[in-house]
């Protein structure tokens, strides 16, 4: 079930760039007020999680979750980073970096993530990379530098093209003129 789950959030992470790339590229301008639009869904939601769970857990709609967390330092801190770093802040730097970047390399560069993750891992913590774990972040890094490459092939390929075709026009003029 978790690799079912993995794969369909890679495919809805996709998705949504493909989603922001177009809105995007309809309204320029406006990738500050599409990033506030999506705080606010994962506020929203979010907010409607904890009271289902609430509901559903206690009977009743309490609070008790809320106050732990503002008496906790450690687990206050954590939800601050993670509101306001790993979930705000990359959301805003993913919707600027569409100016730049198409979707799917937006896509791969953040399906990147794990490879990094085991990388600094296994270098700052002294972390043991399984052999798995080695071939998926090759695959990733592979993934990533074709998808970087494949444009630039395919722009110096169209380019050679364009050569050819005025060559055999140029040749083909020739040869009707004799």
């Amino acid at each position: 079930v978790g690799d079912i789950l993995g794969f369909l959030s890679t495919i809805a992470f996709a998705y949504k760039f493909i989603c922001n790339e177009r809105a995007l590229s309809k309204y320029p301008g406006s990738a500050m007020a599409l990033s506030a639009s999506q705080l606010a869904t994962v506020g929203g939601l979010s907010a409607a999680w904890y009271a289902i769970d609430s509901l559903m857990l206690y009977g009743t709609l309490g609070f008790s979750g809320i106050q732990v967390a503002v008496s906790d330092s450690l687990v206050f801190g954590s939800l601050l980073y993670t509101g306001l770093i790993t979930t705000g802040l990359t959301l805003v730097l993913e919707n600027l970096s569409l100016k730049r970047l198409s979707a799917a390399e937006l896509s791969l560069l953040v399906s990147s993530e794990p490879f990094f993750a085991a990388a600094f891992s296994s270098f700052l913590l002294n972390e043991t990379l399984t052999s798995q774990g080695i071939l998926g972040g090759f695959l990733i890094f592979a993934a990533c530098l074709s998808s970087s490459l494949s444009a630039e092939i395919g722009t110096r390929a169209a380019e050679i093209g364009d050569k050819f075709s005025r060559w055999m026009a140029g040749l083909k003029t020739k040869l009707e003129g004799e």
